[in-house]
């Protein structure tokens, strides 16, 4: 037997010794050889055939390979004005540099403020994708480098696989767009880092967005200069690359490099500071809650503070310069007891450790509601007795409400795009009457809601105006979006849901709806659907979208015209149009004001119905309302229903619930005033003072004749409250500016004239309201102004002191 491993030796068998058998042996034999010529042919094909088919195989994945990289990337337009949501931002690790300069205004020979940084963001893959999309704004900041995306989970990192290039760059500018094309398809379901340094680019201009510079002089006569952001709308991109759309909810952790002679602010409380010997120090904070990009805020000053800690553990301070703080005392009392009072009353705890409130010289907005750094313009915040009107003191209070109602409404639950930022401030608007009614109790301030927004509202809500629900279309958000509709129409319009259905009902509602999207985005149906869950549990038969739909998605209101037959009430709703679209010039309804000839009233719109609630009030019903609801053009009630007699009179939006003006027949207005000269008690101040307000608007529109105006203030030698005797103002106001120019001027500021003729009665004397608290107009022509209170007699020169 041969060795299995050694070599194979043929042994050859002589012919003449070979058997029969060796015979077909050696048959056998030759058909073994040529077996084997076979066999070795048959393996060459095979070999060949193999090394082909692998050739060919790597052939075929090369081309699968090439078809594959670079990825398919998707194709932005100029509609293309939203970010897609293939991936979703997680953490934002920012690291800004600030330079502030000698100078905050741009010149050529001195050095002006300006940034850089870095911010390294963890994403999740949502789908797959090899293009990465977010926004930067092309003129104030530049991206000077990217690194690579990696994956996030530390089990991967270092394997080849967990690495992706960035292939290239484009900008769109269009969308103040930045976008990134990848070599390879991001995995859905994993998390992934990447790096972006850049840095801000000087500006010819001074700018209060982004993160920018101000400055003031201390009180030594020293310049000093600070660093303040104001992010929303879409204003984080000027600081940082990112997601810069309000759904986008992501944590922050910042670090500010900053002049050691300054401090450093931000969301959240310090964790650690370094500090250089180059005079830099590196102050960082925690983390963040998780929050849209428009809440990140930033100050750097040298400011000092107060603090106190609230109710519930969160520490409380204000930042100010010197000068301020001395009255700043107030301002913190105010919000150390409305912030638990907003905890209690919509049961979220405030989240964060600290809650600064600080003061900047140059702000954009009265104050900006950065969730834990909440940044006020310095000549808003402060209030103190002894140098600030009772008005300054309510406004103060309703400006510290409203940014503290933001950290429910907006923060927690955040509008999913800037069409409904209206969920934001327009909740808000409502809410903080809650909170500035909490503090200010003695203050009335559910009166004062008639004059700063219900009627601020109707004075400029037109069909030129926007509704409360936007339709923006573009992915920059001017400021534009933080207007009277927004904030005063919509709040007017909770207030009237609120008569509607109760406001138990509207606060369990609220409730409900930050219990469903609290550290979401929500849009407008989350609301209505809040609301009806809570109508429904009430056992109230109210389909409140329906109901609510045309007036939060059309411009405009309604005026109700109320009319009477012997046998019906007959209630009209018209389209009103404000005074910037009226038919008549001015000058020619200023001549014809004091005669009996009315204005004609041409109204050009479409007719655009609404669904009205009608808050009526009766003999038969005159401490509350009865709700009616017209819902075609007109509504016949029948008199026995609502009067007992012909004299009786009708009230038809009682405490001025609803959202819409009403013009009363001559008869029928005549019985109010009569009524209101027997007893002005009869109805509320916000009654009086809208029956005031509606007839000099309907004068104002040529709807009824000037005239009218002076005729309802018959009942004002017994009107004793500030609110209807500021409508009062206000309407003077308004003949006196269209009279101005008119030799009829002289008669109208006459005083004794106008009384004499029975215009006007008393309208010059002196009333005191409970409480202590009171104007009244002398001289209408000047529009003098006088405030009585206990601490004596006060004059302001200017309008809208109170």
């Amino acid at each position: 037997m041969t060795n299995s491993t050694g070599p194979v030796v043929a042994v050859v068998v002589p012919l003449d010794e070979q058997t029969n058998d060796d015979k077909f042996d050696l048959t056998s034999h030759k058909t073994a050889r040529r077996n084997v010529k076979l066999i070795v042919v048959f393996a060459v094909i095979v070999t060949i055939t193999v090394i082909f088919a692998v050739v060919l195989g790597l052939t075929i994945r090369d081309k699968g390979e090439d078809e594959k990289h670079p990825p398919v990337y998707p194709i932005i337009t100029n509609d293309s004005y939203r970010l897609p949501t293939d991936v979703t931002p997680i953490n934002y690790n920012i690291t800004l540099q600030v330079f502030l300069g000698v100078s905050v205004a741009f010149t050529e020979d001195q050095p002006t403020f300006h940034f850089n940084g870095s911010v390294e963001i963890t994403f999740r893959c949502e789908t797959s994708t090899a293009f990465l999309l977010l926004h930067q704004h092309m003129g104030k900041l530049q991206v000077a480098q990217v690194s690579d995306v990696r994956l996030a989970d530390a089990a991967a990192a270092g394997t080849e696989s967990s690495v992706v290039r960035v292939v290239d760059r484009q900008l769109f500018p269009v969308h103040d767009m930045i976008g990134f094309y990848l070599d390879d398809y991001l995995v859905p379901g994993h998390e992934y880092t990447f790096t972006l340094e850049f840095w801000s680019t000087p500006q010819t201009t001074p700018s209060l967005s982004g993160l920018y510079p101000s400055s003031y002089v201390d009180s030594n006569g020293t310049e000093r200069y600070i660093a303040v952001t104001q992010m929303a709308a879409t204003l984080a991109r000027e600081v940082f690359p990112c997601w810069d759309e309000s759904h986008f909810r992501a944590t922050f952790q910042l670090t500010v490099v900053h002049d050691e002679n300054t401090i450093a602010l931000s969301n959240t409380e310090i964790a650690l500071q370094r500090r250089h010997s180059s005079g830099w120090l590196s102050t960082t904070f925690m983390p963040t809650v998780k929050m849209s990009t428009y809440l990140v805020a930033v100050v750097v000053c040298n400011f000092n503070y107060i603090e106190e800690v609230s109710l519930h553990g969160s520490v409380v301070r204000i930042f100010a310069r010197d000068e301020w703080l001395e009255a700043a005392d107030y301002s913190l009392q105010a919000a150390l007891r409305i912030l638990p009072y907003f905890e209690h009353k919509y049961q979220h705890m405030y989240p964060m450790r600290k809650l600064d409130m600080v003061a900047v010289p140059e702000f954009y907005y009265g104050g900006m509601e950065n969730w834990g750094l909440i940044i006020y313009k310095e000549s808003k915040l402060f209030y103190s007795s002894e140098q600030h009107t009772v008005k300054e003191k309510r406004s103060t209070t309703q400006l510290i409400s409203h940014e503290l109602a933001h950290q429910w409404f907006g923060n927690l639950v955040t509008m999913d795009w800037w069409n409904d930022v209206w969920l934001s401030e327009g909740i808000t608007s409502y809410v903080e009457y809650q909170g500035a009614n909490e503090q200010l109790p003695d203050l009335a301030m559910w009166d004062y809601f008639i004059i700063g927004d219900l009627q601020t509202a109707m004075i400029f809500d037109s069909p030129s105006t926007n509704s409360v629900i936007l339709n923006i279309t573009q992915s920059t958000v001017s400021s534009n979006v933080y207007n009277r509709m927004v904030y005063e129409k919509g709040s007017a319009l909770l207030r009237m849901i609120s008569y509607l259905v109760g406001e138990d009902v509207l606060e369990g509602a609220l409730r409900d709806y930050l219990d469903r999207h609290a550290w979401s985005a929500a849009v407008t149906d989350d609301l209505w659907t809040a609301l009806q869950k809570s109508i429904d549990e009430q056992g109230i038969s109210l389909d409140i979208k329906a109901v609510m739909k045309v007036w939060t998605e059309q411009a405009g209101y309604p005026y109700i015209t109320v009319e009477r037959t012997d046998d019906f009430f007959i209630l009209t709703q018209e389209y009103f149009m404000d005074k910037a679209t009226f038919v008549q010039p001015l000058e020619q309804r200023a001549a014809e004001m004091l005669s009996d000839s009315a204005a004609v009233y041409v109204n050009t719109e479409p007719a655009r119905l609404y669904t009205v609630p009608l808050f009526i009030a009766s003999p038969k019903n005159p401490n509350n309302y009865t709700i009616y609801w017209l819902t075609d053009k007109s509504l016949q009630v029948p008199v026995t229903e609502l009067a007992g007699g012909a004299d009786d009179w009708l009230i038809v939006n009682a405490h001025a619930a609803g959202y819409y003006r009403v013009h009363y027949a001559d008869a029928e207005l005549q019985k109010i005033v009569d009524h209101l000269k027997t007893d002005v008690t009869v109805f509320d101040a916000k009654t009086r003072a809208q029956l005031i307000c509606d007839v000099s608007f309907l004068a104002g529109a040529g709807v009824v004749e000037q005239v009218r105006i002076l005729k309802v203030t018959e009942f004002l030698t017994v009107e004793t409250a500030y609110l209807t005797w500021h409508m009062v103002q206000e309407a003077l106001a308004y003949i006196d500016l269209m009279l101005s120019s008119r030799s009829a001027h002289a008669q109208f500021t006459d005083p004794h004239g106008l009384q004499r003729n029975g215009l006007l009665h008393s309208c010059w004397t002196w009333r005191r309201a409970p409480g202590g608290v009171y104007m009244a107009s002398c001289n209408v022509g000047g529009f003098r102004r006088k405030a009585a209170d206990d601490e004596g007699v006060r004059v302001f020169p200017q309008r809208n002191n109170y």
